[in-house]
């Protein structure tokens, strides 16, 4: 999570708002509570200035109290030196101004101000009260703050998001990429940032397309070459066996004709590999899925005799047809034929079904041998990998090749086990969607 570009930007910025915010609150409210603050004084000199010796010669005459309290406003008013009964014990010889006295535990903000008959009033107010109406102050010119922070940060994460919305998708485009597919990235709506990295991936893309091409017609050509002078090879060993020669000189002649013809046979799945791998030259047509199922049971009917394997057909597809070119059919068919024949014991049974839905279609080749382990079924698709323990040998590159061809249709393969107890079997499942191309 670290490493995401998005979650270093989201929290970089969320921080440095934080941050700001923090410091901009907390300068409002000082500032505000220090306002409030000297507002507060501002009225204590106001209320002193209101009195005068007239005002307090009329209420003395008129036998009212000398000290004055007003609880909203939090107002205390007295003349110092004249002692009441709710008179405050103020120093009779407090100076002129502002004073902070601290009387019967609490703390107390005067005015003090002499009048023309030199008697001399205070005004003041509780420390406590003073101090509760700043804080009040500053909090509600901090309050804004507190809301809005939030709110700020959200919207950095949806505007990140949302900005770095065209690389995700652009991501997303490439995971969706077959295994096989290295066509340029289209920049056409790609961030202006991030086009000089993306040219730079086309470019390795343009190399690497280029490299593979040189290799699969190097292995095509190499193959080519091979094959014929591999067929001529078998064609001196037939001559070969069919001379008068001792047991032992007619045995080693067999172990050769079985490696040339093993050899033959790699040469015929390294071509096969090559064409699957490159842009198809056959053409695209409407094909009967079913009757290109029957051409590859007859390719491999002679392998199933030798071992004495039945092969079953069910159809419950009927006229199912599949836009596709009819050699890459026929090679996925027979190589899948070919791996299940060869892995089925003797007496055994491969069975190919094909069954038709409204969007897909499925071909499912199912054989009665070992199948093939769980930690395996992911490897076997890779070329020249081969299952272990198998007496039977391979080129390892029939499935790289189906594998190949199913997703140039745009279809997947499932690979299934028959039975829950050894030997398990193997069903293979090619899903295919109608409507491909």
């Amino acid at each position: 999570m670290t490493n995401s570009l998005q979650y270093r930007l989201i929290s970089w910025q969320a921080a440095c708002i934080l941050l700001v915010g923090a410091i901009a609150g907390f300068i409002s409210f000082f500032s505000a509570f220090q306002e409030a603050y000297e507002f507060q004084d501002d009225q204590l000199i106001q209320v002193a200035a209101l009195i005068d010796s007239k005002i307090l010669s009329i209420a003395e005459r008129g036998d009212l109290p000398v000290v004055v309290k007003d609880n909203d406003s939090r107002f205390t008013v007295q003349v110092l030196g004249q002692p009441g009964e709710h008179a405050l014990p103020l120093p009779a010889n407090m100076a002129n101004g502002f004073q902070t006295v601290d009387l019967a535990r609490r703390s107390w903000r005067f005015y003090v101000r002499s009048l023309e008959d030199g008697r001399r009033v205070a005004v003041g107010q509780s420390t406590e009260g003073r101090d509760e109406v700043a804080r009040d102050s500053g909090m509600r010119t901090a309050m804004p703050f507190l809301i809005l922070l939030p709110l700020l940060v959200t919207l950095i994460v949806v505007s990140v998001r949302k900005t770095l919305a065209p690389v995700e998708r652009l991501s997303s485009d490439i995971d969706a990429r077959g295994q096989g597919d290295l066509s340029p990235l289209d920049l056409e709506d790609a961030p202006q940032e991030i086009k000089p990295f993306l040219h730079s991936i086309n470019g390795l893309l343009t190399r690497l397309t280029r490299a593979l091409a040189e290799q699969r017609r190097f292995i095509a050509d190499a193959a080519h070459e091979l094959r014929s002078p591999i067929t001529a090879l078998l064609l001196q060993t037939a001559n070969v066996e069919r001379a008068a020669l001792d047991p032992e000189a007619r045995l080693r002649v067999a172990s050769l004709k079985a490696g040339l013809q093993r050899t033959r046979n790699l040469l015929e799945q390294l071509l096969a590999m090559a064409r699957s791998q490159s842009n198809p030259q056959d053409p695209i047509e409407s094909l009967s899925i079913a009757n290109v199922m029957r051409q590859a049971l007859q390719e491999c009917e002679a392998l199933a005799q030798g071992k004495d394997v039945t092969l079953v057909l069910r159809d419950q597809g009927g006229q199912t047809q599949l836009r596709a070119a009819r050699t890459d059919l026929l090679a996925m068919l027979r190589n899948l034929l070919d791996n299940a024949i060869r892995y089925s014991p003797p007496h055994g049974k491969v069975e190919i079904g094909l069954q038709a839905s409204v969007g897909e279609i499925e071909v499912s080749i199912t054989d009665s041998g070992p199948g093939i382990a769980e930690a395996d079924k992911a490897r076997v698709f890779d070329p020249f990998f081969r299952v272990g323990g198998s007496d039977d040998f391979g080129s390892g590159l029939g499935l790289a090749i189906v594998r190949t061809i199913v997703e140039r249709l745009h279809g997947r393969v499932v690979l299934e086990d028959v039975f829950a107890t050894a030997p398990r079997g193997l069903r293979v499942r090619l899903i295919l969607p109608r409507d491909h191309g």
